[in-house]
């Protein structure tokens, strides 16, 4: 499958500076044709079985959950200061901007007409965002997303009834992108109760209630679209949260509301929406998906109380990276099933290697309890504070093991992004190379000698650090092949094939003898990130890849 595939992007959900006029026209889509069928007039027609039919179904009233929400919902007014230069870029697209339909400045500039003045230095200009939040404790807790209130110098909190109100920043999550306003209680108010997001069903009703463009309270209903869906470009950890998906119209403003089941319980806090992306950092205008996508309100209610007690959240980290059992990794381990958490790195000196955890480790149980999948590992972690001992069910070679790890902080050993989907496609290398080289079709790429370091640096095109791993470097991959498709490219530095250590080319084709057709093969390969993408110096990745041998 190519690996080209239509670019689609997320933004977050929160005012923007003018309404996007533009219209596309479509046309209708016709019905696929059937081919025709010849019958014999003669042959008797046999009808299907009878089935039977389901449950009809009955639509809630969805105007008595709004009459019961809307007291407990709120509009939020961002006012934020930022320098002239700055720009929103790049897959998130922030929105910070006027929209409230009433706004007799809407479309001007600060310093136009009604304007504050406050960008009149040179420096900084002021930005009107707004959001949507809901109480969740009558003395006056409000529960929205961090990217509503990032960065306001002022906060104001609109009611129901047209009452506004200064609200504080009392907790935030970037990670899980939630933050918890708090409001001075002139009186108790209404609040909203919290569902179970886990027992949620594809096909299941839900509301959203919110402002979008500043329409206050607008209410729109559709049905969960999908659930455990990754959002890797929305938030600074998204492996914490897989997101609700849903068909529920959300829109620009809609940021922080609550999506509501059929009982008018919160089951998720709407946050991004899909938009096309046009290529060369623009963005097509008036062309909504239809997608949006809410967090689970269960990832919020785990942290609401360190975020009212602390005002932020600590989470235990492994400090490893992890991905899913594959059906390669089962075959190549000869394991009974998938579940688990197949570690592909672990960080030096970080308490898991402390612990006497390696590379190609299988984590299957956390204090007794089954590891499922990658995500039950991350939110078991999670659930610890740092400084935690945790006993760890691991499965290496085979063997059953135990280890107890000491849990460092999540949010000091967070990475700057995620590493293991983002390496960078190396160009192919030209001709007039020298060093020897090997090209293994049962594997599907080329390798060629680790001479010296110099070779390497013209190859990546930039310096790398001194301690270069020994072995051989892919320098072409087949677009055909199945490793291709499992991430195998050029540039990378091949140190072990299975369990051979690969120090030269001789040593390469030594280990692929002994790979047959069909065969799972392990690699073990070492590559570099640009330093453009890591602050300044090129950052070492290992990782292994698993893939068919042709």
């Amino acid at each position: 499958m190519s690996r080209r595939l239509q670019m689609m992007t997320l933004s977050l959900i929160v005012g923007v500076p003018v309404m996007i006029a533009a219209v596309l026209g479509t046309s209708a889509n016709r019905a696929p044709a059937f081919a025709a069928q010849t019958v014999s007039a003669t042959a008797p027609v046999v009808l299907p079985a009878t089935l039977p039919l389901p449950a009809p179904v009955v639509a809630p009233s969805f105007a008595d959950i709004a009459e019961r929400a809307n007291p407990a919902i709120v509009s939020i007014q961002n006012v934020e200061f930022v320098k002239k230069a700055r720009r929103p870029t790049g897959k998130m697209f922030p929105f910070w901007f006027q929209m409230s339909p009433d706004d007799e400045n809407q479309g001007e500039g600060n310093d136009g007409p009604g304007g504050d003045g406050q960008g009149d230095d040179g420096d900084q200009e002021r930005r009107d965002g707004s959001g949507s939040g809901f109480f969740i404790r009558k003395d006056g807790y409000i529960l929205t997303n961090y990217h509503v209130v990032s960065g306001a110098r002022k906060l104001t909190v609109t009611l129901e009834d047209g009452e506004k109100l200064p609200a504080t920043v009392k907790g935030k999550d970037e990670s899980l992108d939630i933050a918890l306003l708090k409001v001075d209680a002139t009186h108790d108010f209404a609040t909203l109760p919290m569902g179970d997001s886990d027992g949620l069903r594809t096909g299941e009703w839900v509301v959203a209630i919110g402002n979008p463009l500043g329409y206050e309270h607008s209410v729109t209903v559709g049905v969960v679209s999908g659930k455990g869906r990754p959002l890797r470009d929305l938030s600074r950890d998204p492996s914490l949260a897989n997101y609700i998906q849903t068909d529920a119209a959300i829109h620009f403003g809609n940021s922080g509301g609550p999506l509501m089941n059929a009982r008018g319980e919160v089951v998720g806090i709407n946050t991004a929406i899909t938009r096309n992306y046009q290529g060369g950092g623009g963005y097509m205008p008036g062309v909504i998906q239809g997608i949006g996508f809410a967090l689970p309100i269960n990832a919020a209610s785990a942290v609401l109380d360190q975020l009212i007690t602390d005002g932020k959240v600590s989470r235990g980290a492994l400090s490893i990276q992890i991905q899913p059992v594959t059906d390669e990794i089962q075959h190549y381990y000869k394991l009974s099933n998938k579940k688990g958490a197949f570690v592909q790195k672990v960080s030096a000196d970080g308490p898991a290697e402390r612990a006497g955890m390696k590379n190609g480790d299988i984590i299957v149980a956390v204090d007794g309890k089954p590891i499922d999948t990658t995500e039950n590992l991350i939110q078991m972690i999670s659930a610890h504070r740092p400084g935690d001992t945790v006993a760890l069910g691991v499965l290496r070679d085979g063997r059953n093991m135990n280890l107890k790890v000491k849990l460092a902080d999540r949010s000091e050993t967070l990475r700057a992004s995620n590493s293991g989907d983002d390496e960078e496609e190396g160009e192919e290398s030209e001709g007039g190379d020298e060093r020897p080289t090997a090209s293994v079709a049962k594997l599907g790429f080329t390798v060629a000698e680790v001479s010296d370091q110099k070779q390497l640096n013209e190859l990546y095109g930039f310096d790398l650090p001194k301690s270069v791993p020994e072995g051989v470097v892919v320098t072409k991959v087949s677009n055909e092949g199945s490793a291709y498709e499992a991430g195998v490219a050029p540039k990378m530095i091949i140190t072990q094939v299975g369990n051979e250590p690969v120090h030269s080319l001789s040593d390469f084709k030594h280990a692929v003898e002994k790979v047959g057709k069909g065969q799972i093969v392990r690699l073990s390969v070492t590559y570099f990130l640009s330093p453009e993408r890591r602050g300044g110096s090129p950052e070492k990745e290992s990782r292994y890849i698993f893939f068919e041998a042709e």
